[in-house]
């Protein structure tokens, strides 16, 4: 759950595993402006988003130059004061694995591509693409992060781009409705039925 709502603290725990990220910071209000200035020394193109998962992704924004005073004013006038800056991902598609004790649902994975604009999304969307046939790669890629960082339960995101599979984030639980409904798979059973046998495991123990 730490994991899950603090977007920098999974990003690290990313880089300590040799997982490929894009390359992050974390500012707090007083630092933006100097953090930005320092990524854009590096990199072309930015995104700024909250530290801390909010919004559904409302207060994602890409940056393409410098900002100015009034665009400065504005992100210290969000409701939150701890933001992330990433290099942007040139990404074809975002992709949506549900990890369950190291394994993952390979009948339940999902992906979204950036029609308009640069944004997708894999949570709240009535229209993400249900994966049939999900790549090897990708699901031995997520089953491994999520046995690395010790998460019986993850929903990691990943950006599919030219040059392979680049972590974006890891989330609790969005609502599964829309997943289960294109996919025809009872994802909140697997998650209760395991849930189940963990607490059949502990009764048995006393």
């Amino acid at each position: 759950v730490l994991l899950s709502s603090d977007k920098y603290l999974s990003i690290q725990q990313a880089v300590m595993r040799k997982i490929p990220v894009p390359q992050t910071v974390a500012a707090d209000k007083n630092a933006l402006a100097r953090q930005i200035a320092s990524m854009f020394a590096r990199h072309e193109r930015l995104v700024v988003k909250p530290r801390f998962s909010q919004g559904d992704g409302r207060h994602c924004y890409l940056l393409e130059a410098q900002p100015d005073a009034a665009a400065l004013d504005r992100f210290a006038a969000l409701p939150f004061s701890e933001f992330i800056i990433q290099e942007y991902v040139p990404y074809n598609a975002l992709y949506r694995v549900i990890v369950i004790n190291g394994h993952a649902l390979s009948e339940a994975v999902f992906y979204d591509k950036p029609a308009a604009g640069w944004k997708c999304s894999v949570c709240l969307n009535p229209d993400i693409q249900h994966c049939p046939d999900p790549p090897e790669s990708l699901l031995k890629l997520a089953e491994d992060f999520s046995r690395l960082i010790k998460a019986e339960i993850t929903f990691a995101d990943w950006f599919a781009t030219d040059s392979g599979w680049v972590f974006n984030e890891v989330n609790t639980a969005c609502n599964l409705a829309i997943h289960e409904r294109i996919s025809k798979h009872d994802i909140s059973a697997a998650i209760g039925n395991y849930i189940a046998s963990r607490l059949r495991t502990k009764i048995a123990a006393f």
